[in-house]
């Protein structure tokens, strides 16, 4: 089964996308706003403007609103169902309260989502910032871990972009940014970027064989650490905004870059990247140059799958630029 989210809602296809079919019409779910239950993949979670909906029989029945909401005001950037039952709801804080930010979870009821505030020394002082974007959370089931990637907007010393000339430096501008870690299963949190990870994170990875601990820093180094966020290694300048590990072999990523032109570093250059050395290095693997999937310096690749026998690896890019896909070759 292939899911794609897109202007209209989810599409789904049974023949590895050359049919399609209207899984659940809303107000254009984004990927991190639709996710599987991992202890039961009949049951499916999606947001339509700002109401969580779910399926327990992968919508052959009509999608029904969750019985709990979030309060009024909060807008809902990504939902992770952990293994232990709880589903977290990461948000874009709203400017009515920029100073008090957390991550709201809810245990399957009866009974409210449970809102936790983040520690007011969890990360920079927000200063001219007026709210906290969660882009993404993972969590690691053996050690009760919870994992959080966050920016604050505006990043506090700059306008709006936390990026310097690109030919000059592809590190965005540092920040304390609330990169968190909760050791309590999501009811405690402090920071986890320990001097190292210099700005926000969007994208978080758990190895679920060895529970070591991946962080895509946007714009800049994948990161990696093996004692569950306390301490980070630095891996490739790959701070790709798509990032998946493949999970029949634990050595090897395929990333998704953005931008087309000369204008940006290579490993920037659009299309897929992999690697297949636990994320030490990253080499093209197909859709760069003048592809229009980043024909225009806008348009960047925002998602990458690969299919459950890794044999077949899936792309998609901004603003019509479509779903791609390819076979893995064998070796790769």
């Amino acid at each position: 089964m292939l899911y794609v989210g897109y202007n209209d809602g989810v599409l789904v296809s049974e023949n590895y996308g050359l049919t399609w079919d209207v899984f659940a019409a809303g107000d254009w779910p984004q990927e991190d706003q639709f996710a599987f239950d991992p202890n039961d993949p009949d049951t499916i979670y999606m947001v339509v403007g700002s109401d969580i909906y779910v399926t327990h029989d992968k919508a052959q029945t009509p999608w029904t609103m969750l019985a709990e909401q979030l309060p009024e005001g909060y807008s809902i950037t990504t939902l992770h169902p952990s293994t232990d039952g709880t589903l977290y709801v990461g948000t874009f804080n709203p400017f009515t309260n920029p100073e008090d930010p957390g991550i709201f979870k809810w245990d399957g009821g009866p009974g409210p989502f449970v809102y936790v505030e983040f520690p007011t020394n969890a990360y920079e002082d927000p200063l001219n910032a007026t709210s906290l974007f969660t882009h993404v959370i993972a969590d690691d089931p053996a050690h009760d871990m919870v994992y959080l990637g966050g920016e604050l907007t505006p990043v506090p010393g700059s306008e709006y972009n936390p990026f310097p000339d690109p030919e000059d430096d592809p590190s965005p501008v540092g920040y304390d940014a609330p990169n968190l870690r909760s050791t309590s299963g999501g009811s405690t949190w402090e920071n986890m970027n320990n001097g190292s990870i210099s700005s926000h994170v969007t994208s978080l990875i758990v190895d679920p064989g060895d529970s070591r601990i991946y962080a895509a820093q946007e714009g800049s180094t994948l990161w990696a650490s093996d004692d569950l966020g306390v301490c980070w290694q630095p891996l490739a300048t790959a701070g790709y905004p798509a990032l998946v590990l493949d999970s029949n072999d634990n050595t090897r990523f395929f990333g998704g870059s953005w931008g087309p032109t000369d204008d940006v570093p290579e490993w920037k250059r659009g299309g897929v990247w992999v690697s297949t050395d636990r994320g030490a290095h990253f080499a093209a693997a197909g859709l760069q140059g003048d592809h229009p999937v980043v024909g225009d310096p806008s348009q960047y690749t925002t998602s990458v799958a690969v299919n459950s026998t890794s044999a077949r690896i899936y792309a998609t890019g901004y603003f019509g630029t479509g779903l791609w896909s390819a076979p893995i070759p064998a070796g790769l």
